[in-house]
């Protein structure tokens, strides 16, 4: 919130909560406390948690969407594309993993949530362009369809959520020629301006 408050943030028009794990969802709370949030979009899956049961009473008087189907949304040169999961249950909430294209400016961006072998299977047969960043699914851990979603995407840049990716994965990336970034220990800021691309 701090982060958001500091760029002079009032409103988000749209908050995507990828599926109930607490590292995904629990800022949320706060976020709906302190800004306007115009809309919520989240997955069918619900954890029996604190952390959920309190977002939850916060999303009653929001508006809130759980996509069945591939939706797409524009805010001026922005557009998303969102992904949901293609089942009605998966035994691992990961699978549940809201998917998002970003496009902004001629620059792409992949955001896979945490999804797994599963959810990234269906991803897989998605018509998914080359893109410019992609984040790591599931904090870059080694699964078995890691490295074909990598390949798919062939990503100049790619953001791990932690120390490092998984030796598979990192070999993959590598592969791919990706340039990788880590969120370990620093935070990550990327730029678009008239199409140009800048991380630092």
């Amino acid at each position: 919130a701090e982060k958001l408050q500091a760029l002079d943030v009032e409103r988000i028009d749209l908050m995507i909560l990828t599926h109930p794990d607490k590292d995904h969802i629990g800022g949320a709370s706060l976020l709906l406390d302190i800004f306007d949030v115009v809309q919520v979009v989240q997955t069918s899956c619900v954890k029996d948690s604190v952390l959920q049961n309190r977002l939850n009473r916060k999303l009653e008087a929001e508006a809130v969407l759980i996509p069945e189907t591939r939706q797409e949304f524009g805010y001026g040169d922005l557009h998303l594309t969102l992904y949901p999961p293609k089942e009605a249950a998966y035994e691992d909430a990961n699978n549940y993993s809201l998917a998002v294209l970003a496009e902004y400016e001629g620059r792409t961006f992949f955001f896979a949530g945490d999804a797994k072998k599963k959810r990234i299977g269906e991803l897989l047969e998605e018509t998914l362009p080359g893109v410019d960043v992609y984040k790591v699914a599931h904090h870059g851990r080694d699964n078995g369809r890691s490295k074909d979603l990598i390949l798919l995407l062939c990503p100049q840049i790619a953001i791990v959520t932690a120390q490092e990716a998984g030796k598979k994965t990192k070999k993959a990336l590598a592969e791919a020629g990706a340039e990788v970034y880590t969120t370990f220990g620093e935070d990550i800021h990327m730029t678009v301006t008239n199409g140009i691309l800048d991380v630092r």
